[in-house]
């Protein structure tokens, strides 16, 4: 059975998410004028490195090896100089590290999931905090393979996978409402495309694909689990620490959104009103004010108190708001959200398929 994401839905409408781009173009770039030619170029033993290297070597293969059929070329020895070992840990190396990949499939599936998952987070982060994102889990992705017993290891580590999981981290959290397509091939019964929600494509990429090898693959694989956990805790960490109730509101409106901290949101009802509509009328006022990020705060800090009957109108409210703002993905959870409340079902569902979301979508919402 052959099961592989090839895209996800929705995504932010006409936005270019020009650092997953070019963060892919490096790796790819890295990978044809670095990593092929070097492939196919033997260690030269003039090089000082390559003693150093081939004496590490000896550590890792059977004594009494000849070395000369082992295969060892130039990458080899890169690899070595400028992958990143934890028991000679450099800061370069651990930056360098992140763009270097031990073959072409690995570089392909690492692309292949920044390119599914980038966009959307770069769409909410912005493009700075996401290139700093990716950076800062591929640091913690690193320091928890580490840590998971590899502090005395001299084996570089080298891929972008812990930063990619960090990625992956912030998705699971903000978008877990998305969808995935997945193309699976079941030789001879089935060859198919279908749709599965986000949490659970990326929850079983944690539990299957990393958590359960860690904890009970008996013998070494190559893959560093390790990392992969610690970027996806990293970056789901650092979406609840900027969300409301896991779906984070994003940074829209003016300046007059940016207030001097503690000063008062001025709306009729603020402290006196107590229903769902007198929430929402404040809402507008603010939105009229030009302040739509305080208005959206407003609905989901009474979203995350009100009870059931009232949840289901404020995350139409907030995914309303969020849509004519633009950001369609945002609003997408929550209009989702809201068709799960019989009161606010029939006017979320027509929200829905005013986004003219694909088919495929609707169908999987029942719509």
């Amino acid at each position: 059975m052959f099961i592989l994401p090839i895209g996800d839905l929705p995504n932010p409408p006409g936005f270019r998410p020009w650092v997953t781009w070019l963060l892919i173009a490096a790796n790819v770039l890295v990978y044809l004028l670095v990593t092929l030619p070097q492939s196919f170029a033997m260690l030269s033993l003039t090089d000082p490195a390559a003693h150093q290297y081939l004496e590490f070597v000896r550590t890792l293969v059977p004594a009494g090896t000849d070395l000369s059929r082992v295969g060892v070329s130039q990458w080899d020895l890169t690899v070595f100089e400028y992958g990143f070992r934890p028991a000679q840990p450099s800061l370069v190396d651990l930056f360098l590290s992140m763009f270097m990949h031990a073959g072409l499939a690995h570089l392909a599936g690492n692309m292949l999931f920044l390119w599914i998952y980038g966009d959307n987070v770069e769409h909410k982060l912005g493009r700075l905090r996401y290139l700093a994102a990716y950076l800062g889990t591929g640091i913690v992705a690193t320091i928890a393979f580490a840590a998971w017993g590899a502090f005395a290891s001299s084996v570089p580590l080298v891929g972008a996978s812990g930063a990619i999981s960090g990625v992956l981290g912030l998705y699971f959290v903000w978008y877990p409402r998305n969808v995935v397509r997945m193309f699976v091939v079941l030789l001879p019964f089935l060859i198919n495309t279908i749709v599965l929600p986000a949490w659970v494509v990326l929850g079983a990429y944690v539990l299957f694909d990393n958590l359960v090898p860690l904890l009970f693959s008996e013998s070494a694989s190559g893959v560093a689990y390790g990392a992969h956990l610690g970027g996806f805790l990293g970056g789901a960490l650092i979406a609840w620490g900027t969300s409301t109730r896991g779906i984070g509101l994003p940074r829209v409106g003016s300046r007059r959104d940016r207030r001097p901290k503690g000063e008062v949101i001025a709306a009729p009802g603020l402290f006196g009103g107590s229903d769902v509509r007198s929430a929402i009328a404040d809402a507008d006022v603010l939105v009229d004010q030009g302040r739509s990020r305080a208005a959206l705060t407003l609905l989901a800090r009474r979203h995350d108190r009100a009870g059931p009957g009232d949840r289901g109108q404020l995350a139409l409210a907030i995914g309303q708001r969020l849509t004519r703002l633009g950001r369609v993905t945002e609003g997408f959870q929550w209009l989702v959200k809201a068709l799960r409340d019989p009161g606010s079902r029939d006017q979320a569902a027509r929200e829905l398929r005013k986004l003219e979301l694909p088919p495929q979508l609707l169908e999987r919402l029942g719509l």
